[in-house]
Order: structure tokens, then C-alpha cells, then sequence
């Protein structure tokens, strides 16, 4: 009996032993799924994709390991950031996906991101008891490797779908689509065949560009028969609105060898600089043709490292897409099947510089990067293999280093690449752009006074210091010249990476001859302008502004208090400095003693112009006043030399048989302005002065004659009209 008993007392002891550690279990299981559900809680953002901010690292869990298989931590689920502000909530993107997919620590990494600003470091709750959780930037080596091995076995489980953000990049008051977001992953095989073992050899750095299921999304069109045998008119036709050969264009494969025009030491010099960063590049096309501007994109993408793009930024500046339906939907659905591409329309033209200010918006949308670096190419060039890494490191050096690549051509017929092209340039008294003989070193940079202005890597802080563009500038023109003159006189550098080379297709008007696209010519001459107003100081702004002439009506100069006062505030040199140290190479003329501006006869109101004479020889004359300088622009020196602004004041007015000619200019040409009455006065040449005649000529109602003297003929007086004293008309 009393065995019984012992027996019945066991049992019940096992009993209460066997619930109470059952308890036990259930309390530990209970407050692992509470720790779980307040690591939900915390701020994040949880979508499928690379990681884009942070890392989620934690000393107990390895990142290989898969939670919710197996009995273990079942995955966290999505979240939504709380903004304290309601109206930043459309900064951020969620996308929908099923739980069973979402691996948060495993190989398929998953996007966290924060608001749309950076957090390097979050804490929040440890769900394991521990450490709190950090939140760090991944190394970009860490996400090259990630996204080459996961873009190989992850492309089907990852969804690849677009997003759009809303923005509000672009001028205020207007509406947009959005910037448009490609999700494509970095396609390394195509039908099984791996990048690297293609059997064209050519540089896919990117991978395979183009396909969706396994199939290309463009094909040339071959030509019917060869280049040499197109007739003049044939060739017409292909260069309408283009001024360079569509139908080449449009029969050459996107993926193509540009050619490698580096000295041979560059890529040696270059091949261990490992720590360069990445770039944004910004492309802005208006009406552009559709195989050049893809092939741009796929030539930006195949010859540049993975690690050294974060993002290829396209701004349509508002094209018509009823006379260019090629960059209508179907473009858009190109772009979003190639990676790293962000497109962003805007609803109608603003100009060159708007909308490169625009494609910098955007790049500012993700501030994943430090320090942005944007890279402002043009929409119709080809790249030479290893043109990013020199750039980069030229910035990486000092973030006001700005660096120009060495522009080779393309042929605006054949498409055939070649050596030489745009390198040091300097500017002229008009502001136009001026070749330079500048012995140009195979591997060292080269200071340049100003750029081409299509083809530029700056950094995005270097650019604000500055002041961006003019704010006021319109459509295009000028630009080059002011960000030019802003780098250096803030206290910055300008030079050609000679180990940087990237082709151009320059447009020509040997078959077709109209404008690509409308361009109002008074407002590239207001652009330029307002950049000698604000940029250039005395004598050199009198001079450039008699070379330039004056602004119509229709475009008047505008405020530049701004400018000034910027660049009062932020630059330290003045262009005397520019001239002297960065820019000896322009002539200044000497306006000591000199008379400038226009050589007027009051009698006929005509006024000494050079006709469109250029050249050595050329005869000149006189014809009605424009008071617009230009043509009519002269500077008599203290030497005796009339020289002639549109040359630059590098050529001169002599005389050759009575007859006025354009020459360079020569000690022997000694003219003498002696003063009669008032303004009006005689321009003597050796003993004979010049006279003006009513008679017709080639090119004008007037004939300019050197004859002899006559001061009570007012066919021989004449006045010199300065800038801004000419008469009102």
C-alpha cells in the first residue's frame, strides 16, 4: 500500500516538473515573439533590392543564416517609417511583396532605407537582449560583391519592376510623372553565356544590356547598301534634323569598340587606384536621335567599372514627342530594362542648363553617397575604355578639382571613331571658345582656362559653392564660359585628364543645312552678357563689350546684383589675376591714348565694317550703322593700328592700293584720328584721309576711299562712338 502511495507521489511530481518546464518553454517562446514584434516596431523601411543605406549587423546571428525555417525567428514584417512630417511621407517608397519571400538576413538582401536623409547610425531595440542594433553604410565593395552574385541566381525571385518618386526637381509651379527608377539587376548571363567569356571580347562592365527574356529590345537596321555609293540627296535625308547621319547610326550595333586613344601609360598608372568612388552621370537630350542617345548609355555602362557608376540620370528637356515619338513610351520601357538608370521628363523645354540643374536634383533625391560626384556628358558620345577612373581620382585628390576628359571625334557621316578632337581651350573677346597650342602631356592633366561645356566631372559641393549656373541664363551658350571663370577665380582648378577620352559626334552642315532644334540667337549673346558684366572687371569688360555689341530689346541683361554679390562673397581672385596666371595667351588691346567702338560718318550715317572680311586681303568698307559693334567694332590704339574686334583684335585695317583690307597687323599701318570740330575729325593714313562715297558696291550702298584730305568735306569727317553712347534709334 505504502508502494502505491510512493508510487502515485512520483507520478505527480513528474506531472508538475513536466508542466512547469512546459511553462517555462512557452514564457521563453512568448518573449521572443514580443522582442521580435517591438524590432518591427523601430523606423525602418524594408524593400526587396540591393541595400541602398545600412547594413543590420549582429554578433549572435550570422547573415547567412535563415530565420522562420526550421522553428527559428520567423521574419520580421514590413514597416513603414512614421515621418514626423506628414508631407515628406511621398520621399518614401514601400513595395508590396509576400512575407514568405522577405529575407532580411539572408543572401537575398533587402533595401533598408530611412528617410530621405541619410542616417549613418541608428539604434534601436536588440531583439536577442544585447547590443542595440547599428545601421551602417555598406562599403561599395561590399555591395559589388552582394549584387554580382546575387544578380546571377536572385534575378527571378527579385521583383525588377520600376518605381517612380515623386519629385520636385525642376522649375517651381510645374507638374512631372516623377523620377522614373530602374530595378533591373546586372544581367552577367545571357543564354547561358557568362560576360566575360562573349565571344566579341568587347568591355561589359555592366553586364548584358538590352535583353528582356533572353531577347534584344533593339537591333540595327542594316544599310542597303554601302556608305560609299549613298547619293548626295540620300545623304541629305539621313542628316535632316540631325546634322550627322541617322541611318549610319541607326545600322551600328549599341555595343560597339570605340577605339582606345590613351597614351600607353595610363592604364598602368591608373590600374591600382582602387578607393576612387563612384560618379552620377547626367545626360540632358532635346529631340535627340534614339540610336545615339542608347548607344551613349550602353557605351557609359559597358566601359566603366561596376563600382565606380551609382547611376546613369537621364533629363528629357521637354521634347515633342508627336515629332519625336521614338522618345515617347517606349524609350521609357528601354531605360527601365537597363540598371542603374533614373529618368526624369520635364513637361516642356527649360534649356541646357535647367535641366542639367534638374538631372542635380535628382542625384540629390538619394544621398546614399557622402559626397556626390555628377558627371555631365553629352547625349550622342562613345566612351573609351578606363575614361572614369582618371576623373574620379582627379576629385578625389581636391573636391575643387574639376576635370574635362579629352574629347576625340566621331564622324558625322561614317560613325567612325577617331583620335584628337577638343582639348585646352581658352575664350575669345566675344566669348566664343578658342583652341589653345598647349603641349597637352599623355598622362598628366592640363590646366585649361575654359571647358567645351558638354563634357564634365564636378563635385556636387564644389558646384554649389560656386553658385551652380546663372539662374537667369536661357536655353544654352555662355555657360561654359562662366563655370569656367567661376572654378578658377573661386579658388579652384580646371583641367584635362589627358588619360580620360571620351568621343563626340560633331555635328556638320555638309549635307543638311537648317537648325537641329530653334535656338533664340539673342539670348546665348544675353548669356554672354551677363557673364562679362559679372566675371570680367575693367579694361577687359570694355573690351569684350565692344566686341560683343549690344543686347535688342527683346533681351534685355537683367538683374546680376546676385551674381556680383557671390561673387563678391566667395571668390577670391579677380580676372586680372585669370588673365595674367591661367589665360596669358589673350591679347589685350591697348586703350591707353586709343579711340574704340564704332567709326561713324555722321554725313551718310555709315559706319567702317569689316563685310564679313576674315581673311588676309579680304577688302572692307562701310555700311549703314547697326550699332550692334560686332562687324562695326574697331579699336584705333596708341600705336596707329585699327584693330578689328571680330578677329579678336589680332588682325588690323590696312591699305593696299587705296583699297581697305583685313591684314595682320603691321608696324607699317599707321592711322592718326586728328579732331576737326566737336566729335567729328579726320582718319588720316600716311598723307591721305579716308572718304566716304555714296555708291553702290558688292555689299553695300557705300564706298570707303583714301583720298586726299579735305576738312571742310563732310565726306571726310568722321566720329568714334563708344559702347553705350550710341544714338537712339
Amino acid at each position: 500500500m505504502v508502494g502505491r502511495k510512493l508510487v502515485y507521489i512520483a507520478l505527480i511530481v513528474f506531472a508538475v516538473l513536466w508542466i512547469w518546464l512546459f511553462m517555462i518553454t512557452m514564457d521563453m517562446d512568448y518573449a521572443d515573439m514580443h522582442q521580435t514584434k517591438s524590432f518591427s516596431e523601430s523606423h525602418l523601411i524594408v524593400d526587396k533590392g540591393e541595400i541602398k543605406n545600412a547594413n543590420v549587423k549582429h554578433p549572435r546571428r550570422k547573415r547567412n543564416h535563415h530565420p522562420g525555417k526550421d522553428g527559428e525567428l520567423p521574419p520580421a514584417p514590413i514597416i513603414r517609417q512614421e515621418d514626423e512630417n506628414p508631407e515628406d511621407q511621398s520621399n518614401l517608397i514601400q513595395e508590396n511583396f509576400k512575407d514568405e519571400d522577405h529575407d532580411p538576413w539572408g543572401p537575398n538582401e533587402t533595401i533598408i532605407k530611412t528617410s530621405s536623409t541619410v542616417t549613418e547610425t541608428t539604434k534601436g531595440h536588440d531583439p536577442w537582449g544585447l547590443n542595440d542594433i547599428v545601421l551602417e553604410d555598406i562599403s561599395i565593395k561590399d555591395k559589388i560583391q552582394e549584387n554580382h552574385s546575387n544578380d546571377e541566381t536572385n534575378q527571378e525571385q527579385e521583383s525588377q519592376e520600376p518605381i517612380i518618386i515623386p519629385t520636385t526637381c525642376g522649375a517651381k509651379g510645374i507638374t512631372n510623372t516623377g523620377i522614373h527608377v530602374s530595378q533591373k539587376k546586372i544581367q552577367w548571363k545571357h543564354n547561358g553565356v557568362h560576360v566575360d567569356d562573349a565571344s566579341d571580347k568587347l568591355p561589359r562592365y555592366h553586364g548584358w544590356l538590352g535583353y528582356k527574356d533572353e531577347k534584344p529590345l533593339w537591333e540595327p537596321t542594316p544599310l542597303k547598301k554601302p556608305l560609299s555609293q549613298f547619293t548626295f540627296d540620300e545623304k541629305k535625308e539621313a542628316h535632316t534634323q540631325t546634322a550627322f547621319n541617322v541611318v549610319v547610326s541607326n545600322s551600328l550595333p549599341l555595343d560597339r569598340p570605340f577605339g582606345d586613344y590613351r597614351d600607353k601609360r595610363c592604364e598602368k598608372f591608373y590600374e591600382n587606384k582602387n578607393e576612387l568612388g563612384r560618379g552620377s552621370v547626367v545626360i540632358t537630350f532635346f529631340q535627340e536621335a534614339l540610336s545615339p542617345l542608347i548607344r551613349s548609355i550602353h557605351s557609359i555602362l559597358n566601359t566603366a567599372h561596376n563600382e565606380h557608376i551609382k547611376e546613369i540620370i537621364l533629363i528629357d528637356d521637354g521634347s515633342d514627342l508627336k515629332a519625336t515619338p521614338w522618345l515617347g513610351k517606349s524609350f521609357e520601357e528601354y531605360l527601365m530594362n537597363l540598371p542603374k538608370v533614373k529618368f526624369f521628363r520635364l513637361p516642356h523645354r527649360m534649356g541646357l542648363m535647367q535641366a542639367r540643374l534638374a538631372g542635380m536634383c535628382v542625384a540629390q533625391h538619394d544621398k546614399e553617397d557622402k559626397e556626390i560626384r555628377l558627371i555631365f556628358l553629352d547625349s550622342h558620345i562613345e566612351c573609351n575604355v578606363g575614361w572614369v577612373e582618371p576623373l574620379l581620382n582627379h576629385i578625389t585628390e581636391d573636391y575643387k578639382n574639376v576635370g574635362v576628359p579629352l574629347i576625340d571625334g566621331i564622324d558625322h557621316d561614317s560613325f567612325i571613331g577617331s583620335s584628337g578632337g577638343i582639348s585646352v581651350l581658352g575664350h575669345s573677346w566675344t566669348l566664343g571658345q578658342q583652341f589653345l597650342s598647349v603641349p597637352v602631356d599623355g598622362l598628366k592633366p592640363t590646366d585649361s582656362p575654359i571647358m567645351a561645356g558638354g563634357l564634365f566631372m564636378i563635385s556636387e559641393r564644389w558646384f554649389e559653392e560656386i553658385g551652380r549656373y546663372d539662374k537667369e541664363f536661357r536655353e544654352y551658350g555662355g555657360e561654359e564660359m562662366e563655370i569656367g571663370l567661376k572654378i578658377w577665380m573661386c579658388g579652384g582648378q580646371l583641367e584635362v585628364i589627358p588619360c580620360s577620352r571620351i568621343g563626340h559626334v560633331f555635328r556638320k552642315n555638309t549635307y543638311w543645312k537648317g537648325q537641329v532644334y530653334k535656338v533664340d540667337g539673342g539670348n546665348i549673346v544675353r548669356n554672354k552678357a551677363r557673364v562679362v558684366e559679372v566675371w570680367l572687371d575693367e579694361p577687359y569688360k570694355k573690351i569684350a563689350k565692344l566686341a560683343m555689341g549690344t543686347l535688342d530689346a527683346d533681351h534685355p541683361l537683367g538683374s546680376v546684383e546676385e551674381q556680383k554679390k557671390h561673387r563678391k562673397e566667395v571668390c577670391i581672385h579677380d580676372y586680372k589675376w585669370f588673365h595674367e596666371n591661367i589665360y596669358p595667351q589673350l591679347k589685350v588691346p591697348n586703350l591707353e591714348g586709343a579711340q574704340f567702338g564704332a567709326l561713324q560718318s555722321q554725313k551718310m550715317n555709315a559706319c567702317l565694317d569689316t563685310l564679313g572680311a576674315s581673311s588676309n586681303s579680304d577688302e572692307v568698307g562701310t555700311y549703314s550703322c547697326h550699332w550692334q559693334h560686332g562687324s562695326q567694332a574697331f579699336i584705333l590704339t596708341g600705336d596707329g593700328a585699327i584693330q578689328v574686334a571680330v578677329s579678336g583684335f589680332e588682325k588690323c585695317i590696312s591699305v593696299d592700293s587705296g583699297r581697305l583690307m583685313i591684314q595682320n597687323c603691321r608696324k607699317s599701318d599707321k592711322w592718326k584720328f586728328e579732331l576737326v570740330s566737336g566729335t567729328q575729325g579726320l582718319m588720316k593714313y600716311d598723307d591721305d584721309c579716308l572718304q566716304i562715297k555714296k555708291e553702290q558696291t558688292p555689299k553695300s550702298g557705300f564706298r570707303a576711299i583714301l583720298a586726299p584730305c579735305d576738312r571742310n568735306d563732310e565726306n571726310f569727317l568722321w566720329n568714334w562712338v563708344e559702347p553705350g553712347k550710341e544714338p537712339k534709334h
